[in-house]
């Protein structure tokens, strides 16, 4: 019997063409006017404290006609559970009958990514400047992330980097290649802020700017590298970076980078956090206090807040108002 001999080269994908319109076409929406359309001007539990205010900075880089929907759909992500497609993300928010102009914002927002990530770039150039001595490292590297289906703008056949048992060597979707700056955090080891991402781009492995850098010092710091793929293995996992059912090119790239945007912002508001804010883990007793709070713990403690800053406001004052508050933190420690 003749063994299979697997071809290195890549297989190519094969599009249908288009023989009808669009499901999803909105325009004979648009025709009639719907006077009990409901818009959403706010997300039902709404970002808090130091991030809040940062993600009010980068949307007023977009039109001020879509630019307030950013919040909206972030705070959207920060509660989003399960399968996190941008449904997902809207029912979380609270999104009601205006929900294709949520879509346009993600339009919008992969059509800016790169002024958004020039901001972003200048909050952590502000937070973690290195002074006149120091340095800043700068890290490169890419992900694929699969899709399904047909007609997905910008997808293609990629190298799968883990196939797993009964996977395949290639794998259909997005190649995103990252641009990413490492921090040394004093407890927690080095973080993986990423700046900004674009599709099958070309890019340097390793690079050094000053030429005075040891040897040493350069093989160190491409160890720390590493931590990218911690990025890569988070975003999936926790945001899920890839699950968005979105098929054209813009949004497509909108979704990453809002996936991107938020591990940037939990990362950075975490920063100063203790130990014990970030990973209350009381209510496990198996679990190892000491250990490093995950970017997980991180999401879950924003999480936290927001819900809890909704709840008291609009609880009683009464004598068993504390009694309430502990019964519902207990809840949300078991919804988020």
């Amino acid at each position: 019997m003749a063994k299979f001999k697997r071809s290195s080269k890549p297989p190519q994908a094969k599009h249908q063409s288009h023989k009808t319109g669009s499901q999803f076409d909105k325009r004979s929406r648009l025709d009639s006017h719907n006077p009990d359309r409901q818009k959403t001007t706010h997300a039902k539990f709404p970002l808090v404290a130091t991030i809040a205010d940062k993600v009010s900075q980068l949307a007023s880089l977009l039109d001020a006609r879509s630019g307030f929907r950013l919040s909206i759909i972030m705070a959207g992500m920060m509660l989003a559970d399960d399968r996190r497609v941008a449904a997902a993300w809207f029912a979380s928010a609270g999104v009601q009958d205006d929900w294709d102009c949520f879509y346009d914002c993600l339009i919008a927002v992969g059509q800016r990514a790169q002024s958004l990530s020039l901001s972003l770039t200048t909050m952590l150039l502000m937070k973690f400047a290195p002074g006149a001595d120091g340095h800043l490292i700068i890290a490169a590297d890419d992900s694929p992330t699969a899709r399904y289906g047909k007609h997905v703008e910008g997808a293609g056949v990629h190298h799968n980097p883990t196939p797993g048992p009964a996977g395949s060597d290639w794998l259909y979707g997005h190649n995103w290649v990252v641009l990413a700056l490492l921090v040394q955090h004093p407890l927690r080891g080095v973080i993986t802020f990423p700046l900004f991402s674009m599709l099958n781009g070309g890019w340097a492995a390793y690079f050094c700017t000053d030429a005075e850098v040891s040897v040493r010092d350069i093989l160190e710091t491409i160890a720390d590298s590493w931590v990218i793929e911690e990025f890569f293995h988070d975003t999936k996992e926790v945001w899920g970076a890839g699950q968005q059912q979105v098929r054209n090119v813009w949004p497509n790239i909108g979704c990453w980078h809002l996936n991107m945007r938020m591990y940037t912002l939990v990362e950075m508001c975490s920063w100063e956090s203790s130990q014990e804010e970030l990973s209350d883990r009381s209510n496990r007793p198996w679990d190892n206090p000491d250990r490093r709070p995950s970017h997980a713990d991180k999401r879950r403690s924003i999480s936290h807040k927001m819900l809890q800053n909704q709840f008291n406001v609009v609880q009683p004052d009464t004598p068993e108002r504390q009694q309430l508050q502990s019964l519902i933190d207990h809840l949300i420690r078991l919804a988020a």
